[in-house]
């Protein structure tokens, strides 16, 4: 391989993610041939486990009480609940991913040699908030109360833009927690300019009725009208809630106490704040203590369910932190190979974008909204299906065709990688192991890699030998699995917003922004973050910079340049670039001109690193581990067919030889005795050994014709131990970025 000039180092700090509980303690559990009942009663007494359960689940937390108190008489019941349990005890041993106070992040520092030990969990940190579905629908109560609606300030809906003598805007309606959006149009008046161009700077409902009050329309038809643009969301209140900044309450808190008469609401809500302090300030809590909470929130007047008002994220504490800088001079080492095996990232959609405007617009510069609107522009995703979601497209965008062949072409690389694998199947090898040998003499850029970006990793030992497990590696920049656990101080904050400054230092000549939408009310649970960047861009959002601060989507221009998208603040008079700092999906169920936001963001970059078998999985049962030197690309893989893993289960009549049955069946395969069920994103730790946990994989995978499992790595020497020496598994984010690029940045700007 021509190695590349590597402009990118690391950052010297890291993100580690670890469970509540330790791994070995669960394994030891299930060194038996069954997980007994003793063990599960012993979990139940652990205060943590029990307050992350009644967080995930209050439902089952109240049936798991009666089932550990023997009231529970139904065998089949007492069984279904014990296995529910046991996914939760396995989760909360196993699985790094943040979810409630399952597992947690903490910050360490690159040194020269390892060492990292957790404090116990009486030193746990922990944030908790109202859950932002239940503060949406608190505002939207709130908002309709006439005394508030009639002192608060409304703004323009922040995606409304005129086009001929219309103005358009997208309304949603909720049902459930979905949200389904569409265009509405409401024709051009002198009025409806005049309430829109005043409400720029915020005016209330009086001040809005008062600047269409003439000789024709009374004081009383203009108030009613501004209600009724209300009403259409043509306009939207300052308690609408922003992800961006300070927590929901605090900014719904600072609204109301500029209000008159809200006295009895805003200490309602100061109570809440009270009490979840006073949660987060306790070791301990249990299901009583959250429940102090529900005279207010029923004092306010909004329905909800337990399940959905408590959003908690938990903080480990370590006395030691620190990750071999090793591991990191491996993965920058790794770059030009992991970015040899992924094809250029090319955006279809982008592609299409590019050749509309060019056809009808040439060089121009043109509003965006105008060039995306799909009647009078040229709209976008022009060529695709658009999601149920986005109703209003469904009947005026052109359908794919689906019945055209297309022709698939590998890569020198990738058949090389055919080969090493067909021969691993052929010899019945476990692994394959990619060679230098298979890169000689292939020219390779990393040019196109974004500014910044990080790396998902596990650092296991195999053989006695450390190892590291790529998770994933690339993002549209470095931040994108870090913001949502930043305050607007503190340590994480810093690192967070030394990422985004460094950006903004790259890239002199432009100005970055970051995008502000909320999809889904829940979905804001995740994508929560504070101000990480100057300006803001809000679309379907609110943003609480200040106005200057802020980019309307009517003062941007789009055109094309050298064959690049550019977009232009009139404003600012600067080319933007526009960034989602969060690691929200946001090609799912979204809007076109979000979508076509959040594509720029990897305009011309290579978004995604590392190994894929691509096609090759769908036509092999078994995927062996792949390997280059000591970084592991893709773990073991097995794909099963129900059928016959539940033959298994049939063959053992006397329910006395199924771990013979599928100890040989394992052999046959070269399954270890440790694998984790794979779902999208979500593992299950399964021990085949134990017959517990062979019947809990039965019964989560009956009703699919297949199923994947994977090995389990984390069963040697841990790197991640507490202070009783009990190891946990681990997750490390690790971010990068182009400090060539920076130092001629900064060198310009000096």
């Amino acid at each position: 391989m021509l190695k590349p000039k590597n402009p990118y180092t690391f950052f010297n700090t890291y993100c580690l993610r670890t469970p509540l509980l330790p791994l070995n303690r669960v394994l030891n559990a299930l060194q038996k041939r069954g997980f007994e009942d003793e063990s599960l009663k012993e979990y139940w007494q652990n205060t943590h486990l029990k307050e992350a359960v009644f967080l995930a689940s209050p439902y089952l937390f109240s049936e798991l009480e009666l089932l550990f108190e023997g009231t529970i008489t139904s065998v089949k019941k007492a069984e279904k609940l014990k296995q529910s349990f046991l996914k939760y005890v396995l989760r909360a041993s196993s699985r790094c991913t943040p979810f409630g106070l399952f597992s947690g992040v903490s910050l360490g520092h690159f040194n020269d040699t390892s060492c990292i030990e957790l404090e116990t969990t009486k030193t746990l940190k922990r944030r908790t908030r109202l859950d932002v579905n239940y503060m949406v629908a608190l505002s939207n109560y709130l908002e309709k109360e006439p005394v508030i609606k009639n002192q608060l300030v409304f703004y323009p809906n922040s995606s409304l833009y005129k086009i001929a003598d219309q103005y358009r805007y997208i309304a949603f309606e909720i049902d459930g927690l979905k949200r389904s959006y569409a265009v509405e149009g409401i024709e051009y008046s002198v009025y409806i300019e005049t309430v829109l161009n005043e409400a720029k700077m915020g005016k209330t409902i009086t001040e809005l009725a008062v600047t269409i009050t003439d000789e024709t329309i009374t004081e009383e038809e203009a108030t009613h009208f501004i209600h009724e643009l209300i009403d259409n969301q043509v306009l939207s209140s300052e308690l609408e809630h922003s992800i961006s900044g300070t927590d929901m309450l605090s900014q719904t808190l600072v609204t109301l106490k500029q209000l008159k008469q809200c006295d009895s609401n805003i200490q309602d809500l100061l109570s809440i704040q009270k009490t979840l302090q006073k949660l987060d300030d306790t070791d301990r809590n249990t299901s009583e203590d959250y429940k102090k909470c529900n005279p207010i929130l029923e004092a306010l007047g909004v329905p909800y369910e337990t399940k959905d008002v408590f959003q908690t994220d938990l903080f480990t504490t370590t006395k030691n932190n620190a990750l071999n800088k090793k591991v990191a001079h491996e993965l920058r080492r790794a770059l030009p190979l992991l970015s040899s095996l992924n094809k250029k990232d090319h955006n279809p959609h982008l592609e299409q974008f590019k050749k509309a405007f060019k056809e009808r617009y040439e060089t121009r510069k043109i509003p965006l909204a105008m060039a995306l609107d799909i009647e009078m522009g040229v709209g976008y995703i022009q060529n695709e299906a658009v999601s149920n979601t986005v109703s209003f497209l469904n009947d005026i965008t052109p359908q794919t065709d689906h019945s055209s062949s297309q022709n698939f072409s590998l890569s020198e690389i990738e058949i090389s990688i055919q080969k090493l694998m067909f021969d691993a199947l052929k010899n019945q090898h476990y692994s394959i192991e990619l060679k230098e040998a298979i890169f000689a003499d292939r020219e390779v850029s990393i040019d196109h890699l974004p500014d910044t970006l990080s790396a998902l990793i596990e650092v296991i030992t195999l053989n006695n030998e450390e190892c590291v497990y790529i998770h994933s590696f690339g993002g549209s920049n470095g931040a994108n699995l870090l913001a949502r656990f930043c305050e607007e101080t503190g340590e994480l904050f810093d690192y967070v917003k030394e990422m985004t400054c460094i950006e903004q230092q790259m890239n002199p000549h432009s100005v970055l922004v970051e995008l502000i939408h909320l999809p889904e009310a829940r979905v804001g649970n995740v994508i929560k973050r504070p101000h990480l960047r100057a300006y803001e861009l809000p679309y379907l959002g609110k943003s609480n910079l200040p106005l200057e601060q802020q980019i309307n989507i009517n003062d941007v221009l789009v055109f094309i340049k050298n064959n690049r998208i550019v977009l232009w603040s009139k404003k600012l008079d600067k080319a933007i670039l526009p960034r989602l700092t969060n690691a929200h999906n946001y090609t799912k169920n979204t809007l076109p001109i979000y979508h076509f936001l959040c594509d720029l963001q990897t305009q011309n970059i290579q978004k995604k690193l590392g190994f894929s078998w691509g096609a090759l999985a769908n036509n092999h049962s078994f995927l062996p581990r792949v390997c280059y030197k000591t970084l592991i690309l893709s773990k073991a893989t097995w794909i099963i067919e129900t059928k016959k893993f539940q033959s298994l289960f049939k063959l053992d009549k006397n329910g006395a030889n199924l771990l013979d049955l599928i100890s040989g069946w394992r052999a046959t395969i070269q399954m270890p005795q440790y694998v984790q069920l794979k779902e999208a994103d979500n593992t299950l730790l399964i021990n085949l050994e134990n017959t517990t946990m062979l019947h809990l994989l039965f019964d989560s995978v009956k009703r699919k014709t297949q199923f994947i499992l994977e090995e389990f790595l984390f069963t040697e020497k841990p790197i991640v131990k507490n202070e009783d020496n009990d190891f946990f598994t681990n997750q490390f984010v690790v971010s990068f970025y182009n400090e060539e690029k920076l130092k001629k940045a900064v060198n310009y700007a000096n």
